[in-house]
């Protein structure tokens, strides 16, 4: 699995989705297995690396271009089993790459796979 899954199955409520660092949208679409994903491309320690949501709400997606600051509003959950998250329960999925590829893997065939993804919860704990 290339990232973490924030469970937000028992919420009814819109969830928002916060930018988690400043950046752009490099990709805001409908895709299999997520319904709607975005990612933004970031600077960590000044290397240009790019971050994954999954199972947004596809009319609350941002426009690719747009520029975003940490704390900013992306968008909100998708509601859980529908078409917005392709059929999976409400949660996003967040995943980091160590570059600025764009790459919306959720999983992966085998752990060296995993060796471009970052694992979230060494920045965000």
């Amino acid at each position: 699995h290339t990232g973490v899954d924030v469970e937000y199955d028992d919420r009814t409520e819109d969830i928002p989705v916060y930018s988690v660092a400043d950046g752009e949208v490099v990709l805001s679409k409908t895709a299999s297995g997520y319904g709607g994903v975005l990612m933004i491309e970031i600077q960590i320690d000044n290397s240009a690396h790019t971050i994954l949501y999954g199972h947004i709400q596809p009319s609350s997606l941002p426009q690719v271009g747009q520029k975003v600051t940490k704390g900013e509003q992306l968008g909100v959950l998708g509601s859980g089993n529908s078409q917005e998250t392709d059929g999976e329960r409400k949660h996003l999925h967040f995943a980091i790459l160590s570059d600025d590829r764009i790459d919306i893997k959720g999983y992966v065939q085998n752990q060296s796979e995993l060796s471009s993804w970052l694992d979230p919860l060494t920045f965000y704990q």
